[in-house]
This record gives structure tokens, sequence and C-alpha cells, in this order.
């Protein structure tokens, strides 16, 4: 059975602590594992120029669980161009 994610990317300074929402898309997926899947790809064919990414995959009504960046209308999924943030 597919669920629906939301996939948000932020780009950020490089201390990856001033982001700003760069990327959200909704994906259906199997389980968490395909959302990140999914999510690292996105990063790693980006042409998002920031020094670091930042990257989440959240369940479809799931914002206030998110990080403050993705609160905030952020997008983050991280990468040194890629760290993957955890799940919630």
């Amino acid at each position: 059975m597919l669920s629906t994610f939301i996939l948000l990317i932020a780009g950020c300074g490089h201390d990856a602590y001033d982001c700003r929402e760069v990327h959200r898309m909704e994906v259906e997926a199997a389980s968490w594992e395909v959302c990140d899947a999914r999510l690292a790809e996105e990063m790693a064919n980006s042409r998002i120029e920031y020094p670091v990414l930042e990257g989440i995959c959240l369940p479809e009504g799931k914002f206030a669980d998110a990080p403050l960046w993705a609160q905030e209308g952020s997008r983050l999924v991280s990468s040194e161009k890629t760290h993957l943030s955890g799940q919630l």
C-alpha cells in the first residue's frame, strides 16, 4: 500500500543553520525508506546552489512534527552538496 509523504528540501549556509525552503513535493511511497531514497535522489540531482542541503520526508499532515525550518516553510535535506536528515 502506498502512502503520501511530503518531501522537503532546504538550502542552508555553511553552518547548516540558516536554511530556507527550496523544494517541496508530494511523493507516493510504500515506506519511509522509499521516500528517503527518493529524497536522496532529488538532492543528488539538484541544481540548487547552497553550500549545504537538508531534507526530510514527512507523512502527509505531520508538519507539526517537522523541524523548525520545515514549519517555517524551509526545505531541508542535508548534503555537503549529502547529509540526509533522519526520520521523525
